[in-house]
This record gives C-alpha cells, structure tokens and sequence, in this order.
C-alpha cells in the first residue's frame, strides 16, 4: 500500500475517519489523500472556502497530506479519485452531516464500498489507536480467504478470530415436523462438523494464525454482528464481491449488514 485516501465532508464521523486515517498511513509509513467533493453548481467562494478549510483540517498531520477538493457526488468522486492516486484503501465515515442514523441504505459508505475497487474502512468508533481484536468473516472458498489476508495485511499486528458461518440446511423442515431440541442439536453438529475440515484447511495458510476459528451453526449476516458484540471485537473483515452492489451473493448481504449492524469499523475487501 502506497497510499490512505479518506473522505471528509466535516463532520465529526468524518473527523474520526480522518484519525484512523492518519494513524493506518503513520503505521505503514504512506501518504495520505483528504478529499472533499463539493455538490456541483457550487459557487466559486464557497468552493475556495471549502479549499481553505480542508488545508487547516490537515495543517497538523503527522504524515505527508494532500488535500483535494474535488466537484460531484460523493461516492463516485471518492472512488474515481482513490483511482487517480492509486490508494491501496479508502477511509470513510459511517456518519456524515447529514446522515443521523450510523448506515443505512444509500448512505455514502454503501456508495463507495459498492464502488471501489480497493478496500474501504467504514469508521463508526472514534480514535486513532491499534484495533486490539478482529473478527474476520469467511466463506469456505480461497477467493474470501485471499480477502481476509489483504485485510489482516492493513491492519497487521491485530490477533483476530476467524468465523464461518454455517446455515443449517433442514433445520427448519425438522422443527415444522416437531423435533426436539436433541435432533437439532445433532442435525447443527453434524454439519458443523463436515464445514469445519475444509475451513481449517485455508485457515492453515494465513499468517499470522487466527486466535481462533469459530464454526457456528447460523445466518453468517446474523452471527458476525452478534459474535462481534459479544467478544468485544472493534474491526470486522469482510469480504465483497465486486460490483455486486452489496445486493448479490451470501458474501453481499453479510457486508451489508456488518456494515449497517455491527457496533464497531468495518473492512470490506473485494474478492479477486
């Protein structure tokens, strides 16, 4: 990675963006891109005044900065100029100036993750120190675990858990029929047990080495909030297909929702 590129629009969720930007380039040893876009027809005082306050946002950085004002919407401007400046990762806020609510559909992250061809950190914490525990989501393909190794390379040094998440097929048919909670049981750990060889397989070739690889029996969308809550993770890693508009395939909806549900910054990869 040469370069950070990250959005600002001044808020405060841009704000924090901004930290873990500067604090991710200082660590790599990178240079930074601030953009803002401005809306276009915007006039040419209010451009220049935008142009000014970027320069004072970034006048103290610890690490070499370029501020760009750029002219259109958000997502795509973000995109295109991450593009010109070859960045290996885009920071964005989860809350920008006008979006109360953390994420939600259409938001600016959701543009620019569904546009990106390089990975993009979705903010929602604010600070600028290491992640102390990841939760990385996987498939049991080679395509996502490429995935979770570029993403564990940004954030290098972070112990993470590694989980793949297992829908139960014929769970719901067994409890239609009346089976008791024994059959289920046994239908989820017989399941679990033929999709965990394989996932500790791929496991094997990432370094360095999960703290643990969890196999759970449930909608993977559901589990990698839940589980991120519960064992107190401040990243998710999550894979994405490109240019699947986060609509498409298991690997999407999970993205979308780590992105609209878990309580910490977000990672989305594309899959290659």
């Amino acid at each position: 990675m040469r370069r950070v590129l990250v959005a600002t629009d001044f808020s405060e969720g841009s704000r924090a963006a901004l930290r873990r930007a500067f604090a991710l380039a200082g660590r790599h040893g990178v240079d930074v891109t601030v953009v803002h876009a401005a809306p276009p027809g915007l006039g040419v005082e209010l451009v220049e005044a935008a142009s000014r306050a970027l320069r004072d946002l970034v006048r103290d950085a610890a690490v070499p900065v370029e501020a760009v004002v750029a002219t259109g919407s958000v997502g795509p401007e973000v995109v295109a100029e991450a593009e010109r400046r070859q960045a290996g990762l885009v920071v964005v806020g989860a809350r920008g100036a006008h979006r109360p609510r953390d994420l939600f559909p259409g938001s600016t992250a959701e543009q620019v993750v569904e546009l990106s061809p390089v990975p993009v950190l979705v903010v929602k914490r604010a600070g600028g120190s290491a992640y102390s525990l990841a939760l990385c989501a996987v498939d049991a393909t080679s395509r996502s675990f490429r995935a979770a190794r570029s993403g564990l390379a940004l954030t290098r040094g972070t112990p993470y858990l590694l989980l793949h998440g297992v829908t139960v097929l014929g769970e719901n048919l067994l409890r239609l029929t009346g089976a008791d909670d024994r059959a289920i049981r046994e239908l989820r750990r017989g399941q679990l047990a033929v999709a965990r060889p394989e996932v500790e397989r791929l496991a094997a070739g990432l370094t360095p080495a999960p703290a643990e690889v969890l196999v759970e029996a449930g909608r993977p969308e559901d589990l990698v909030p839940d589980l991120a809550d519960r064992r107190g993770a401040d990243l998710v890693v999550v894979g994405v297909e490109r240019g699947s508009g986060l609509r498409h395939a298991l690997i999407g909806s999970v993205s979308r929702h780590a992105l609209r549900e878990a309580p910490c910054d977000v990672l989305v990869v594309p899959l290659t």
